[in-house]
């Protein structure tokens, strides 16, 4: 898979984009060989984070480049770096990757391969490489315990929430962290807290956008005025003309985006096409 989406979701997203020379092109295996199932989230850590990355184009002694997908710097510029397959997931638990695929809610990693020498992708070892089976996305941070720039942590949610909805992931099982993914690393770790995931999940869920299949529940849920369904009520040009301020009255519109909708928030929204419709047939 390469991944030549990403400049534009994050830019349909309302984020700064930095477009790294050649990321496009650059994969550290065959493009046909990646294959994601599921999105990673990072800190660089280090002992200091260069604000102004790739410019010099170079992390510490590696090349970051190489390294992630995607990083995000501290006034929440993201930096797409490459499109394909990055060097940053590394060995994690084979079970974990099972829930991913699976969407199931991921349990703590045991790392039981860390115990076996070497650690080999396709023997007998429990382990498995990540690099093929993730989208890495890197927050330009220390790591050490210090808060994330409320921009930068914006900028993170809003990229996963472009990321997720354009592969059509559930944030909730799709999305995990590294320290998620294996026991010995820490990231992401800000704010004092080792693991802010389930939080982390829960505001890209909310920051994702409302998909066509969404719209078309909206639209054929059933809704009664004075015994007439909302389909004869309004027509579909009508409907679609003031879905986004029903939902808006609804409470269930963010400031850009649509948040995440359930079949509670279903009803919140038919009540306010009900309400609308009652009152334009009053008028």
């Amino acid at each position: 898979m390469r991944l030549n989406w990403l400049a534009d979701a994050h830019r349909d997203a309302g984020l700064t984009v930095v477009e790294h020379t050649g990321w496009k092109t650059r994969t550290l295996r065959p493009f046909d060989e990646y294959t994601p199932v599921g999105l990673l989230n990072h800190h660089t850590a280090g002992s200091a984070v260069l604000t102004n990355y790739p410019n010099p184009p170079y992390y510490l002694n590696g090349s970051l480049e190489d390294k992630c997908n995607i990083t995000i710097r501290g006034d929440g510029t993201v930096v797409i770096l490459n499109a394909g397959w990055a060097a940053d997931s590394g060995y994690g638990d084979a079970k974990v990757l099972a829930a991913v695929k699976a969407d199931q809610t991921v349990s703590a990693p045991t790392d039981t391969y860390k115990t076996l020498s070497p650690v080999t992708p396709g023997g007998t070892n429990p382990g498995v490489l990540g690099n093929r089976w993730f989208i890495d996305n890197e927050v330009q941070h220390l790591g050490k315990g210090t808060y994330i720039a409320a921009a930068q942590r914006d900028a993170l949610i809003r990229s996963n929430a472009a990321i997720c909805a354009h592969m059509g992931w559930d944030p909730a099982s799709r999305l995990i962290g590294h320290r998620e993914w294996t026991t010995r690393k820490i990231d992401p770790r800000w704010g004092g807290f080792t693991n802010p995931m389930s939080q982390i999940r829960t505001d890209t869920g909310d920051a994702m956008a409302l998909s066509d299949e969404d719209i078309r529940r909206v639209w054929a849920f059933p809704i009664q005025v004075a015994g007439v369904s909302s389909q004869l009520a309004l027509t579909r040009i009508h409907n679609a003309s003031n879905i986004l301020l029903l939902a808006h009255q609804a409470g269930k519109l963010g400031t850009t985006a649509f948040a995440e909708i359930d079949d509670g928030d279903l009803e919140a929204i038919a009540d306010a096409v009900a309400d609308e419709q009652a009152r334009r047939l009053n008028e």
